[in-house]
């Protein structure tokens, strides 16, 4: 059986009973599948771990100055990188309201505004030309 790339969404429920469908890629829906069936991560509120839990197993498992906010930042900044600076697309991936919020979370390149004046410098003169 092969797995495509927009087979699989992971069914998110956040903050505020905010639910959203996070697409999974084939290697981790493939993993999710070979679970037993019920929760993947079982717990004592309703049947799956409690946020603060979860939170508390992460920070075990990461480096010394890690967390799993942090870890939503860098994801947010990847996402917008790949996808050339889409920040409508990263604000759905985190599943914010505001488009402001997503805008604290994505790290901007230090070079990112000399990149746009030089880049729109030169497509003005070849324009010219």
């Amino acid at each position: 059986m092969s797995l495509l790339e927009s087979e699989y969404t992971l069914v998110v429920h956040g903050k505020g009973a905010k639910v959203r469908d996070v697409p999974l890629n084939a290697s981790l829906a493939r993993e999710l599948l070979a679970l037993d069936p019920g929760w993947a991560f079982p717990g004592d509120m309703n049947g799956h771990i409690s946020p603060a839990w979860a939170g508390k197993i992460v920070t075990r498992l990461l480096p010394d100055g890690y967390t799993m906010h942090k870890l939503r930042h860098k994801c947010a900044s990847d996402a917008f990188d790949v996808t050339g600076g889409n920040i409508y697309v990263v604000k759905e991936l985190l599943g914010h309201s505001n488009i402001n919020t997503t805008l604290a979370y994505v790290a901007k390149p230090d070079d990112a505004v000399r990149t746009a004046v030089t880049a729109i410098s030169e497509r003005r003169w070849d324009a010219a030309a």
